[in-house]
């Protein structure tokens, strides 16, 4: 099943600048709740979403659990891409 199917609009924050929420998982929690985001290769996209949501949901199941952060030593994965650039540009002050 994808969104379209489900009736689940598409669109990108260059034409929906504002998110009432965004809901995503974390790559590890401790457990005093501490969790590690980010290893993966959207984070760029990942924080510009969290940045224009109203909330923010992290979600995680207990393949996520760590005795201490990092203890996953999973690997992190960069990649340079174009997203949201008019909304980087408002976050810029470059209106």
């Amino acid at each position: 099943m994808t969104c379209t199917g489900l009736g689940i609009p598409l669109a990108t924050l260059d034409t929906v600048p504002r998110l009432d929420l965004a809901i995503d998982g974390a790559d590890e929690v401790d457990p005093e709740l501490n969790l590690v985001k980010g290893r993966g290769g959207a984070l760029l996209r990942e924080k510009m979403v969290e940045e224009v949501s109203d909330k923010f949901v992290c979600i995680v199941d207990e393949s996520k659990l760590v005795a201490g952060l990092g203890g996953s030593k999973g690997e992190s994965v960069w990649r340079g891409r174009r997203v949201g650039e008019n909304n980087a540009g408002r976050a810029l002050g470059e209106e």
